[in-house]
């Protein structure tokens, strides 16, 4: 083996150099203890230099995201009710409420542009509008009888609804409570019967039926009264 502080040839397994005397043992030790040394100080380099990248990053992104908040280029989301920390849903709702403030005159990044196509069709809308009208129709809800005992079968007709249009029909009891709902099909006349049977367990009062179409609702009531109380 040669040694480390002359370079002389010694045989193997000596402790100190033939030469000038060196110790082997304390020089390998040192050497070892030096090794170990420098590979942790690289990590340690390592680590911080990946903790000031990401830093270096996480700023970058809350400059761009401060920019465009302030200058109006997208509307901060509404603050959630939970779900986060108080402290970032407070931060949050200051940010929310100063860009609200800074962003009343002049609109979002592209409000102005949506708002003027809206203009646009809304000119559009009103000539169109006894067309659309006539489209939709002025639908009514007719039963027979108007009111009847606990137990009554009423039929119904829907008259003035759109051409073929779908219409969801629901039914409530006196109290408001829902029956039932149902989706019927008007013909090329925008009419359709159907019926409405009462239970001998029903309460007595006014009942209530509602009918939406695509565009156009309407609804009515009726009578359902104890044997005896008919008017």
């Amino acid at each position: 083996m040669k040694c480390p502080n002359c370079d002389h040839d010694n045989p193997k397994g000596l402790w100190e150099c033939e030469e000038c005397g060196a110790n082997f043992e304390k020089s390998t030790r040192s050497a070892g203890r030096r090794n170990s040394t420098d590979l942790f100080s690289n990590l340690s380099s390592c680590f911080i230099s990946g903790i000031s990248y990401f830093l270096i990053t996480v700023l970058i992104a809350l400059t761009i995201g401060a920019v465009a908040v302030f200058n109006c280029t997208f509307d901060v989301p509404d603050v959630p009710q939970e779900g986060y920390p108080a402290q970032i849903l407070t931060i949050w709702e200051n940010i929310d409420n100063l860009q609200k403030t800074k962003c009343a005159d002049t609109g979002y990044a592209g409000e102005s542009k949506e708002k003027e196509i809206g203009e646009s069709l809304k000119s559009d809308t009103v000539e169109e509008g006894k067309q659309d009208s006539a489209i939709c129709g002025q639908p009514s809800i007719r039963f027979e009888p108007a009111g009847g005992t606990i137990g009554t079968t009423f039929e119904i007709f829907l008259e003035g609804f759109s051409v073929n249009d779908e219409i969801k029909t629901c039914w409530y009891y006196p109290s408001g409570e829902l029956i039932n709902c149902a989706e019927i099909d008007a013909d090329e006349n925008g009419f359709r019967k159907t019926v409405y049977w009462s239970e001998e367990d029903d309460p007595p009062g006014e009942y209530r039926m509602e009918a939406k179409g695509k565009c156009s609702e309407a609804n009515a009531a009726w009578f359902n009264e104890n044997p005896g109380n008919e008017p």
